[in-house]
């Protein structure tokens, strides 16, 4: 649970602001004379004082649920020092929350959700660059439809590759779309976002790139190291990007088709690469 640090000063002028236009409710631990507060002394006219004497810091969050969940309520919560420590130890150790369908259909974005929910930690990776010189690394250069990060993500997962760049104007690695579209693969793939021209500069690796006038990618020899780097799907490979590739590789047309899907056509660069290393 973060803690938030503000002047009283600056709290009671922005209670002010809201009790001009809201509801407001205030819910406390228990013990404080309400009356002589300088909430009240302030202005602030509360439709509902609320002392909360139970030691469980559990039911406590279900009275601010119940509170939060009335639609003309702009609830506000002071809560003793010793309180706030209680529901935050709570909350730091304990691993399940029983919710009902209700309770989960309002948590989820999905119209039928699933009956469990994780909760987790976002991480943001520092590249060790010499990294890129050991395994497979997929590179996207650009790639700004959400959809096709999530399944480069997913083909990064299931080609078994050790890595994902992405350059800091792809889609956002934990968007919904992206999450949604990688089915899972996010967990299990190690990403870092870096500035993509700068370290493929610095890799001895090869650094295969997509282009049409490229060698046909059938004709792919066992690379035991390599960065494979997909373009956007609109501009393809960034000029400072295309500069540090070092083998262009193309996928033979047979019909008629414009393009191929960014995600479609790593899927066949990562096939090819992985099925003359077997």
């Amino acid at each position: 649970m973060d803690s938030i640090e503000i002047t009283a000063e600056d709290l009671v002028n922005r209670l002010l602001q809201i009790s001009k236009n809201e509801n407001v409710c205030i819910l406390d631990s228990g013990g404080i004379d309400h009356q002589n507060s300088h909430l009240l002394l302030a202005g602030v006219r509360p439709v509902e004082i609320i002392e909360i004497w139970d030691e469980t810091a559990d039911s406590a969050l279900q009275t601010f649920d119940q509170k939060l969940s009335r639609l003309d309520l702009a609830a506000i919560f002071t809560i003793s020092y010793d309180f706030g420590l209680k529901l935050e130890n709570i909350f730091r150790s304990k691993k399940e929350y029983p919710v009902s369908e209700p309770e989960m259909a309002r948590l989820s974005h999905f119209p039928t959700p699933s009956p469990v929910l994780a909760l987790g930690r976002l991480e943001r990776h520092s590249l060790d660059t010499t990294l890129c010189n050991q395994g497979l690394t997929l590179a996207l250069d650009g790639v700004q439809d959400a959809g096709n990060v999530g399944t480069l993500l997913r083909v990064a997962d299931w080609f078994g590759f050790d890595r994902v760049l992405l350059s800091p104007d792809c889609a956002d690695l934990y968007s919904q779309k992206v999450i949604n579209a990688s089915m899972g693969s996010f967990l299990r793939v190690t990403t870092y976002t870096v500035s993509l021209a700068g370290t493929l500069a610095a890799a001895t690796a090869p650094v295969l790139g997509c282009d049409l006038e490229g060698e046909d990618v059938h004709g792919l020899r066992a690379l035991p190291d390599a960065i494979v780097v997909i373009g956007s799907e609109g501009r393809g490979l960034s000029p400072a990007v295309r500069a540090c590739i070092t083998r262009f590789v193309t996928i033979p047309k047979f019909g008629v088709a414009e393009s191929l899907n960014a995600a479609v056509a790593a899927a066949i660069v990562c096939d090819n690469l992985r099925r003359v290393r077997a």
